[in-house]
């Protein structure tokens, strides 16, 4: 009877933690799908160093459908990966983020800025993202920011909307990039 008292035991114990981790799951797996529509945010979570991403932004009167416009007015933000530095950083914020989330509320990496206006490129200005993750999810650029829930890009210091801001392909996007720059000698 002892054995049985303690096969019975041990089952439901199991039967509970078995219980708690399914939860577990379905809540982590509901916040990633929360987030997954977000601006930047991929299938490597919010703070991928390695990562590049292009956001195009402009007034509204215009579709962007995945590529650059030959019309209309333009910001082109090439999100850079972290530096070296920045990179090995990223082990000590997670470090502490196992303690307390408040420690890795954003990160900055370098952003490459491109105006284009009727399909005339300005030069390339190198400049530096914050991208925030744990409390107004918003990346900030130099006088403007871009609300990640909503892709509206707004002004910084008025917090009035100036357009809205799409995630363009990588690859296909630099090869325009390449095509299209200016002889920029800062990079």
């Amino acid at each position: 009877m002892w054995i049985k008292k303690k096969r019975l035991t041990f089952l439901l114990k199991s039967f509970l933690a078995i219980s708690l981790l399914i939860t577990a799951s379905n809540v982590i797996s509901d916040e990633k799908k929360d987030k997954s529509s977000y601006l930047l945010y991929s299938q490597f979570g919010e703070f991928c160093t390695m990562c590049e991403s292009i956001l195009l932004c402009g007034n509204d009167e215009y579709e962007i459908n995945d590529e650059i416009p030959t019309d209309g007015k333009y910001l082109l933000y090439h999100l850079r990966t972290r530096t070296f530095w920045s990179q090995v950083s990223t082990i000590w914020e997670f470090f502490f983020n196992n303690f307390d989330t408040t420690k890795t509320n954003s990160h900055k990496r370098p952003v490459d800025i491109i105006t284009i206006d009727n399909n005339d490129w300005s030069n390339t200005i190198r400049s530096e993202a914050i991208i925030s993750s744990n409390h107004d999810w918003f990346i900030y650029f130099n006088d403007r920011k871009i609300d990640r829930k909503t892709s509206n890009w707004l002004s910084t210091k008025t917090n009035s909307k100036l357009g809205s801001c799409e995630r363009l392909p990588l690859w296909k996007t630099i090869d325009t990039i390449d095509k299209n720059r200016k002889n920029d000698n800062e990079r």
